[in-house]
């Protein structure tokens, strides 16, 4: 039997290893054509970004829904603890993962993606062609702060609230234990905040220029079929764009 490998989605900037190795049996043992590697990669995406796995996708690598959807909630997982480097948000748990994995399960609701079909490089090697538009949900977080450097209007509510909480505090003559309160308080309002700015974008998103990429479907010298570590971190850097800057 062929066997294929699945994995977890990056945390940061490293891809994470499933552990499982499972059976390709759509193939029956005659080894794994074009058709094969194409639907593979096609539901790999539809699973790790849209949530979406079909019956076919799961008979070919012998797994269940219930396993698709831990890799699919995994996923929103560890793209929330990236969302909480990026913006500096110290704890992510509890309701603030909650509601940043609900976050992303909109954001990545609105993936473009198609793969071109496989091309046989050798008997051990599949080159996948995949055209990515990505969101740009991030420009518009950042194009609502950049309006604080020219006094243009907010039109976000949230970025409003916040701003003017914070806009005129003085903190040069706070006592040690006021400033710590000040701290705390900022974090949960910071986080707040983000996250309510984010979703306040999202109906607002669009898509930059498509792009894209080659990756493979090799076969590893145990005879496991999978996507290289590396070009799924480069596929998975592009379904959103976080090439932005906020002052």
């Amino acid at each position: 039997a062929i066997i294929m490998n699945r994995f977890w989605k990056r945390t940061l900037a490293a891809v994470l290893a499933l552990g499982m190795a499972v059976s390709l049996t759509a193939c029956g043992g005659g080894g794994l054509s074009s058709f094969d590697a194409t639907k593979y990669v096609q539901g790999i995406l539809d699973e790790n970004y849209l949530g979406k796995f079909d019956d076919d996708f799961l008979e070919m690598v012998d797994s269940t829904a219930s396993e698709a959807e831990e890799i699919y909630t995994h996923n929103l997982e560890v793209e929330a603890d990236y969302f909480g480097q990026v913006f500096e948000i110290d704890d992510m748990s509890g309701d603030t993962l909650d509601a940043t994995m609900e976050l992303y399960r909109k954001i990545y609701a609105n993936s473009k993606f198609t793969v071109d079909p496989a091309t046989k490089v050798d008997d051990s090697t599949f080159s996948v062609k995949v055209t990515i538009e990505p969101i740009d949900v991030f420009h518009l977080v950042a194009e609502e702060f950049a309006k604080l450097d020219t006094d243009e209007e907010l039109t976000s509510p949230a970025m409003k609230e916040f701003s003017e909480k914070y806009v005129d505090i003085d903190v040069t003559n706070m006592t040690d234990e006021q400033y710590e309160t000040y701290l705390a308080d900022f974090e949960v309002d910071w986080t707040k905040m983000m996250l309510a700015l984010t979703e306040e974008k999202i109906p607002e998103a669009g898509h930059l220029e498509a792009k894209s990429i080659l990756i493979q479907v090799a076969k590893d010298e145990d005879g496991i079929w999978g996507i290289p570590d590396d070009d799924f971190n480069n596929l998975d850097m592009m379904i959103i764009d976080y090439n932005f800057s906020i002052s």
